[in-house]
């Protein structure tokens, strides 16, 4: 994770996005809803 997250931000991006691969996804109004199954790293 360390490697990508690097690499990510030498893209100019300002983190990566993790989550469990059962969680849905769920839409909110203008993004999708964070939960307890999904973390932005910054």
């Amino acid at each position: 994770m360390k490697r990508n997250y690097a690499s990510e931000l030498k893209k100019g991006h300002e983190g990566i996005v993790i989550k469990k691969l059962n969680s849905p996804y769920l839409l909110g109004t203008e993004s999708p809803i964070a939960t307890q199954n999904w973390r932005k790293i910054k």
